[in-house]
């Protein structure tokens, strides 16, 4: 039986489609309109995120998960992951904390080590 993989986060502030890794998190707030707040994610996984908005997939909600492809010429990470994280008026560090840990285990359970 293979061992389970043990995910690396890291956190990166440069330019989404530069980032090398094997699943991008993206955090949207409880309400955010996912495709317009994120113009450059859609258009990395070619209108999936737009698509998921208006069919209720992607709300922002607390924890709820949405990962897709990232298939567009010039993106380094193999797939995108929207990670709701409530309210906006709730984010504080220890959300941060709790929506990198809920990530991780998104990665781990598909055996993707690299995560930023």
């Amino acid at each position: 039986m293979p061992s389970p993989v043990t995910p690396v986060i890291r956190l990166s502030t440069g330019t989404p489609s530069d980032v090398h890794t094997d699943l991008l998190v993206v955090p949207v707030f409880d309400g955010e309109a996912a495709a317009d707040a994120l113009p450059a994610i859609d258009q990395a996984t070619h209108g999936e995120v737009r698509r998921a908005t208006a069919s209720g997939e992607i709300r922002g909600r607390l924890y709820e998960v949405f990962v897709t492809p990232a298939i567009a010429s010039g993106w380094h990470c193999g797939r995108v992951a929207i990670v709701g994280a409530g309210k906006a008026s709730d984010f504080d560090t220890e959300r941060l904390r709790k929506i990198a840990t809920a990530s991780a285990l998104v990665a781990r359970g598909r055996r993707m080590p690299r995560v930023a």
